[in-house]
């Protein structure tokens, strides 16, 4: 037992935390798994948490049931639509999507109106003529009193990096890759961008959680926050600043102190430890958001990742995915002076969703290609390979966009978390975007066997890389590939 509370209980430690306030989670309940309340310890730490119950979130598997259940989410939302993304495509699916949003907006016209609020980045977002804002602007046009478009702009792009970078990759210096829509108290936790990929043939990892307000409200005043930091979409599309320009050179200290000092006060663990607040008696998952907004020092999720992965016991297992894998060197670090078992799953050359692109994006897939042969390298050299593998995800016809990690307590035949959310968990996840990745522990074993059964069915897909991987012809990666990619990894 000692051993099974030693990482929630590091957890706490490591944030100075009051443990005889902590305690009072130890007592929730003697049926609850006294290693899960260590974990939940741990993470009040660090966040909020809110419980739920674990009926009411469903594990969806395929991309087409992801666009289903935004579609459908709208046309039954009364109060609130919230969607944060990347960018919105262009396409016929993404156009049901606003068609469906503009049907729900005539049909709420009563004295308590549906309100929308959308978050995109900037530069993403307004690539090319037909772009994410063409999408919106008559939507926004017919209901500019009740919608509002924010569109994010990194203030780590200023006028010269425009005019010096290429306009296809001046996205790398920073993004807003937070991915989450919310319906009413109804929210979907996912990586996924809103794009005809991502909802017919690029995997990715879908969350609902159903009937969760307090959640919900949380979501959705993080939005707000970002909202209020980003430029906002005018009928006329124009693009209209806050009260602090993001792209003032003059103003530029000031707004990265609002943006951050507002996120702090959101995120910041409650001083009575909160996790019993709302909480009804038949509770048995927790959910904790995670932020990291490196740009504003805002590194919540960084600091819970860390931990984790330096507090893994002997026998503890961990699955974790990344679609683009260029972990931070300290999390390598980490991972290779563990003690647990890790089995890491990946995009193959095939299924990365740069293969094929014409110019310089074509190369990408390479430049992981590289990562992962250095990362696996040094397995070989550290003598790590029994206890970390490093796999390959090969799907013919699909691309692979998978993040995130499902962590198993010592012994335990199924997982006691998962994390999910935008965080590829490397160095731009960590410095350059803002992210946002939710820790769910559960102690109801039906939820688990769901978790297990969403990482079997991705990693059943996957093949195991080994020093005969990278000999294949097709594997083979030209010199100036390697050269480049080490000057720009941190971009990556």
């Amino acid at each position: 037992m000692i051993r099974a509370c030693r990482l929630g209980h590091m957890l706490l430690l490591c944030c100075n935390c009051d443990l005889s306030t902590s305690a009072q989670v130890f007592r929730m309940g003697s049926t609850v798994p006294t290693s899960a309340d260590a974990l939940v310890a741990g993470l009040a730490c660090h966040a909020p948490i809110f419980p739920v119950k674990a009926s009411n979130i469903s594990v969806l598997r395929e991309p087409r049931h992801f666009f289903e259940i935004l579609k459908n989410g709208i046309l039954r939302s009364k109060k609130r639509v919230v969607i944060s993304s990347l960018y919105l495509g262009t396409d016929q699916l993404e156009q049901e999507l606003v068609d469906s949003l503009a049907q729900r907006l005539n049909e709420c016209v009563t004295a308590s109106p549906l309100r929308v609020r959308v978050l995109l980045d900037c530069i993403r977002g307004s690539r090319g003529k037909a772009n994410s804002r063409s999408m919106l602007l008559p939507l926004l046009q017919a209901h500019q009193h009740r919608m509002r478009v924010s569109l994010y702009h990194t203030p780590l792009l200023n006028q010269w990096f425009k005019y010096v970078i290429p306009e296809k990759f001046n996205e790398t210096v920073g993004l807003q890759h937070i991915k989450i829509f919310l319906f009413d108290d109804d929210l979907v936790v996912s990586g996924a961008n809103l794009s005809e990929s991502y909802f017919t043939n690029r995997q990715d990892r879908y969350i609902l959680i159903k009937n969760c307000p307090r959640l919900g409200d949380f979501c959705e005043r993080l939005i707000n926050i970002v909202g209020a930091h980003s430029y906002s979409l005018q009928p006329d599309d124009s693009l209209r600043a806050g009260q602090i320009d993001p792209l003032s050179m003059w103003t530029k200290s000031q707004f990265a102190e609002s943006f951050r000092q507002a996120i702090h006060d959101l995120i910041k663990p409650k001083p009575t430890n909160d996790i019993t607040t709302g909480r009804s008696d038949d509770a048995d998952t927790w959910i904790c958001p995670l932020v990291q907004m490196g740009p504003y020092n805002v590194r919540q999720d960084q600091r819970v990742m860390s931990q984790l992965l330096k507090e893994t016991l002997p026998g503890c297992r961990t699955f974790l995915a990344s679609g683009y894998f260029n972990l931070t060197e300290e999390y390598v670090d980490l991972i290779m002076k563990s003690q647990g078992q890790y089995r890491i799953l990946t995009a193959s050359p095939q299924a990365n969703g740069f293969l094929g692109a014409r110019g310089a994006a074509g190369h990408v897939p390479y430049a992981y290609l590289h990562i992962a042969r250095w990362f696996y390298d040094r397995l070989l050299h550290e003598r790590q390979t029994s206890r970390v593998t490093l796999e390959e995800y090969t799907r013919d016809g699909w691309t692979f966009h998978c993040k995130g990690m499902w962590y198993y307590l010592p012994q335990a035949e199924l997982p006691v978390m998962t994390l999910v959310g935008s965080s590829n968990f490397g160095y731009r996840s960590v410095e350059r975007d803002l992210e946002l990745q939710f820790a769910v522990v559960t102690k109801n074993m039906t939820f688990q066997q769901e978790l297990k059964k969403e990482h079997e069915y991705l990693f059943g897909q996957a093949s195991c890389v080994t020093t005969e991987t990278f000999q294949r012809p097709d594997r083979q990666i030209h010199w100036l590939q390697s050269l480049v990619t080490r000057f720009i990894w941190t971009y990556l």
